[in-house]
């Protein structure tokens, strides 16, 4: 008798199941939408080929697949599994529909990098003093500043670490007064330095951060412009320090 009251009082409660499955598909719906499917493909199945594609959620999937391959477990149950005396056995928690709400927030809607880093971007001359650049990134902590030349190209990047380095060796910075921002050895090193367009997610450049890691390779700067090219004008800057910001959106 005491079973069957905890049953009623559970079946009462179709919300929890509907939630679920509401906020399930829409994944499911967007996953279809994404890899342009017009034909039954399983749910797991439809994982593993967005983490093995090149999609702009690709690299969130991978990270989070195991939590959303456990939702489907979740959904199978509710959907497919054993009913006894025409009770569902399983319900999802509100803190399930809550975190499953998340992910489908992220996945619909990946975080973009315009939203996150649309702070203006300083830039320097070549000729320009270097005393005045440093005291600019000294006052709002910026470490790396692109630096072009007197017919607006753009050569690379002013460094604050190869600043400080340069200017310890051999006391240059007795004469600071005249040194010039061509005076100090830029960064050419094109593995440290990535272009990307404006319509990267903050899931692919934390997948450029952590695949540079892994090679054990430096990541420094992502420069993000209208289409990812060199010559075009910077719109925004992301730089290794704020890795630990690109986290948050990415690992929860």
């Amino acid at each position: 008798m005491e079973n069957k009251k905890i049953a009623e009082q559970y079946d009462k409660k179709p919300d929890l199941i509907m939630q679920f499955l509401a906020l399930f598909n829409q994944i499911d719906k967007h996953f279809d939408k994404i890899l342009k499917l017009d034909i039954y493909l399983p749910y797991n199945e439809k994982l593993k080929r967005i983490i093995n594609g090149k999609y702009t959620i690709s690299w969130f999937v991978k990270v989070h697949q195991f939590q959303l391959k456990y939702f489907g477990e979740i959904r199978n149950q509710i959907t497919h599994g054993i009913k006894l005396d025409g009770h569902t056995y399983v319900y999802p928690s509100p803190y399930a529909i809550a975190q499953l709400a998340r992910y489908a927030d992220n996945i619909k809607r990946p975080p973009r990098c315009i939203d996150l880093f649309g702070r203006k971007v300083f830039t320097c001359k070549s000729d320009d003093k270097l005393i005045n650049i440093v005291k600019v990134m000294e006052d709002h902590d910026y470490s790396h500043v692109p630096v072009y030349d007197e017919n607006e190209n753009y050569i690379w990047v002013l460094s604050e670490s190869e600043v400080l380095s340069w200017l310890t060796k051999d006391e240059n910075w007795k004469d600071i007064k005249n040194i010039k921002v061509w005076d100090i050895p830029l960064i050419h090193d094109s593995k440290y330095v990535i272009f990307v367009h404006k319509k990267y997610n903050i899931y692919e450049i934390d997948k450029l951060f952590t695949l540079k890691k892994e090679r054990k390779e430096k990541l420094g700067v992502v420069f993000i412009t209208e289409n990812g090219r060199k010559d075009e004008y910077i719109l925004w800057i992301i730089t290794a320090g704020d890795t630990a910001l690109v986290d948050t959106y990415v690992i929860h």
